[in-house]
């Protein structure tokens, strides 16, 4: 079985060269290598949290709205941002 963590975002990353986008992959890479998730995994298929054959959850203190990009780079720590292992 797999798990996959999903952060609501009150608003979209532009998936352009922006410095929100490498801050983004940033968060991403960190959140990653914290939760000790796959370092290889690009996050472009994920299964539908929304999907009745899932079992979903989503804590009581997570904001309904979403969370910003600076909430989720205060959680964790930056420093913590692995390169993908290499086939």
């Amino acid at each position: 079985d797999s798990v996959h963590l999903i952060w609501l975002l009150q608003r979209p990353v532009s998936r352009t060269g922006e410095a929100s986008t490498r801050w983004f992959h940033a968060i991403r890479k960190a959140f990653t290598a914290a939760c000790r998730g796959d370092l290889n995994y690009t996050g472009w298929r994920v299964k539908s949290p929304a999907a009745q054959c899932w079992t979903s959850t989503m804590p009581a203190e997570a904001p309904r709205s979403g969370y910003t990009l600076g909430e989720l780079a205060a959680a964790v720590d930056l420093s913590l941002t692995p390169r993908r292992k290499r086939a």
